[in-house]
């Protein structure tokens, strides 16, 4: 089914004046679109990201509704179509240049409350959007990861371990090959800044290269292969994603090179896949936690349609790593089975009203699944 019919269909379901449905406790229950830039099914960091925040809507008894693009391309003109059939409550979606600063707009003319998640604005586009509420009154908050954090964690690791295993070359240093995507992302540009500073402060560490494979496996595994003739003292690959962590370790068994042993990588997102090569050793440590943004992003929703303001518009969450040291102690949180056992009431202002800051955390699902 073609993404524009799909939400138009998905649309059908919501009335254009949409009337106010209740939860437990007298808690006004918002109508949510989730506006996605890329098939839910084909990618695996959002099938993560939507199954997190679809648990999280099937316990707060929010009507929620994803809205597919195939591309990012096409979200402005599916926002156009699905909001011009039926108009919900609040809109959540990620930004994009290019795109976003079209979009903000046309939430604002429909009076659709909206929230900015899992990205923010790239720099060169913040003098047009402002910061929420400042030049668009619909748009009331942002939830985005540390991503520049993320993207140091995961180069400081590998410089440590790098060394730490005598990968260095003869000049003393660690050389790093580096894949990450392009910088009109913010996501990307972040990580990649992330990395870059923790490179400049250690003296024992180059970049030798840095390329774009777009987040996709099969471009970082074509891209290594070439880079791992070209650049032989590279033994350590820093990765944007999880994605591309393993198609670099595709091509570095097609090498002969046994990674954790005489090869290094790192990737972002806690994907099922990149946790896997965690646990079988293959992968260094991948950096994430961010999936559960959609979750956070409809309880913020939520609060503010019963009249909880936000202190903090803007909600910065910190990406954590997973290691084989730690890797057990969070897989409780990584099994999808736990996810209908979460009370996400209880990090709701609206349904706990003892709640004063959000603790969008991890480490705060997992006290919850543990019973503490």
């Amino acid at each position: 089914m073609r993404p524009l019919l799909a939400a138009l269909i998905l649309c059908l379901c919501l009335t254009q004046n949409p009337s106010t449905a209740w939860g437990a406790k007298g808690v006004r229950i918002p109508t949510v679109m989730f506006f996605t830039p890329a098939d839910v099914a084909e990618r695996p960091f959002w099938r993560l990201f939507f199954g997190f925040m679809q648990a999280a809507a099937d316990d707060l008894g929010v009507d929620l509704r994803v809205i597919t693009s195939d591309n990012r391309f096409k979200v402005l003109q599916t926002a156009r179509t699905a909001l011009s059939y039926k108009v919900p409550d609040y809109a959540l979606y990620v930004y994009q240049c290019n795109i976003t600063v079209d979009v903000l707009p046309l939430m604002e003319k429909a009076g659709v409350k909206s929230i900015i998640c899992n990205t923010q604005p790239v720099a060169n586009s913040r003098e047009d959007v402002g910061l929420p509420g400042e030049k668009f009154s619909q748009w009331i908050g942002q939830i985005t990861p540390d991503n520049e954090a993320a993207g140091h964690l995961a180069a400081e690791l590998l410089i440590e371990r790098g060394i730490s295993l005598g990968l260095t070359a003869r000049d003393g240093k660690l050389h790093m090959a580096c894949l990450g995507a392009s910088d009109i992302v913010s996501s990307a540009h972040l990580r990649r800044q992330g990395m870059e500073d923790a490179v400049s402060e250690d003296p024992h560490a180059v970049v030798d290269r840095f390329i774009s494979a777009d987040w996709q496996r099969e471009k970082a595994h074509y891209k290594a292969v070439r880079m791992l003739d070209m650049y032989p003292l590279a033994h350590a690959y820093w990765a944007a994603s999880d994605s591309m962590a393993l198609g670099i370790l595709d091509a570095a068994r097609e090498k002969g090179l046994t990674p954790s042993v005489n090869f290094l990588a790192v990737g972002i997102d806690w994907t099922e896949g990149g946790v896997q090569a965690v646990r079988d050793g293959q992968l260094l440590a991948t950096i994430g936690g961010h999936f559960m943004e959609g979750a956070w992003a409809l309880i913020m929703a939520l609060d503010h349609f019963n009249g909880h303001e936000f202190t903090q518009p803007v909600h910065k969450s910190r990406m954590q790593a997973l290691t084989r040291d730690n890797l057990t102690a969070y897989l409780p949180v990584l099994d999808q089975k736990n996810w209908e056992r979460i009370d996400f009431k209880r990090f709701s202002k609206s349904f706990t009203p003892c709640v004063a800051d959000y603790e969008f955390t991890p480490e705060a699902v997992l006290r919850q699944l543990a019973g503490k």
